[in-house]
């Protein structure tokens, strides 16, 4: 699916561009996330800090120019992730709007414990796909979404459900 690059208004009612989304490859065979971008890999509890808790701390760090800034790509790099068919995350770039793709060349292989973040657009509510000592869980009762609300099918979410495992604002 292409990135749009829209205005529209967070759930706060707070007026904001869509965000581009990260890129994921999926060679992993059982993992079927069709439909869905990933926007972003975090570490703690997805319960905290309203489900972004703290970002992973990557090794290799990206290197944006300082002046490369775009309203759809605030952090101005897209990284590219690789979901291996052995259920390891690696990170294989950096690509940046003016001045190509860093290759990160072997790929970073993502450790320890953490969570894929992903949703079916910028406004949708956020899944969450643990990641224990840096292999998928492919237990479904593991991964956690956020409760979805009125607004957020406003925003063009479709209502569906990867997993009945549901975090609401409240829980957070």
């Amino acid at each position: 699916m292409k990135n749009e690059l829209r205005l529209e208004h967070d759930i706060y009612g707070k007026p904001m561009t869509a965000q581009a989304s990260d890129s994921l490859i999926v060679e992993h065979q059982t993992i079927d996330i069709n439909g869905l971008h990933c926007f972003g890999v975090v570490a703690g509890d997805p319960k905290d800090k309203n489900g972004w808790r703290e970002k992973y701390d990557f090794h290799h760090k990206p290197n944006p120019p300082e002046f490369g800034f775009c309203s759809a790509n605030w952090k101005s790099y897209i990284p590219t992730f690789r979901l291996t068919a052995e259920g390891a995350l690696e990170l294989l770039s950096y690509s940046y709007a003016e001045h190509g793709i860093e290759e990160i060349d072997p790929p970073e292989v993502l450790s320890g414990n953490f969570w894929l973040v992903l949703k079916e657009r910028f406004f949708a509510p956020r899944l969450y796909i643990p990641f224990d000592h840096g292999t998928v869980v492919l237990d479904k009762n593991r991964w956690l979404q956020e409760k979805g609300e009125s607004i957020h099918k406003l925003k063009g979410w479709s209502g569906r459900y990867v997993t009945s495992n549901l975090l609401s604002r409240d829980d957070k």
